[in-house]
């Protein structure tokens, strides 16, 4: 399935094809030199109009592109940085919940809610990283 992108520039060009055919002019060549092929051929077809769109479009691609941009460094500061050093256990609500999965712990606890987390005092990286 195509994108509106490669319909766009694959519409482009075949119309520039069509206009170098046509208009034999330097001023075709000057604009393929710039980059300014899009505009052109918008304005030719459509006018002011045509203008108008390809600026909209110009727009909406920037606006995209900055919208992804805030949502990747968004997910960067919340995952890497807020989750593992600044806030990196779970906000425990009593005593009795653990701090890792924030399951209840003890006898009272429901046996299907039960946190099947091990000790600390029974895990050897963590007492090698205590020493």
């Amino acid at each position: 399935m195509l994108n509106v992108a490669t319909n766009v520039h694959s519409s482009i060009c075949s119309c520039y094809s069509l206009f170098s055919e046509f208009c034999k002019t330097g001023f075709i060549s000057c604009l393929f030199r710039t980059g300014l092929v899009p505009p052109a051929v918008a304005q030719s077809l459509m006018g002011k109009s045509g203008e108008t769109l390809m600026v909209l479009m110009i727009l909406m691609a920037v606006t995209s592109t900055g919208s992804a941009e805030v949502m990747a460094i968004t997910s960067i500061i919340v995952y890497d940085l807020y989750q593992i050093h600044l806030k990196p256990f779970r906000r425990i609500t009593d005593s009795n919940c653990c701090v890792l999965c924030g399951k209840s712990r003890g006898r009272m606890a429901n046996r299907r809610d039960q946190c099947e987390c091990s000790s600390m005092t029974d895990c050897t990286a963590c007492v090698q990283d205590d020493k």
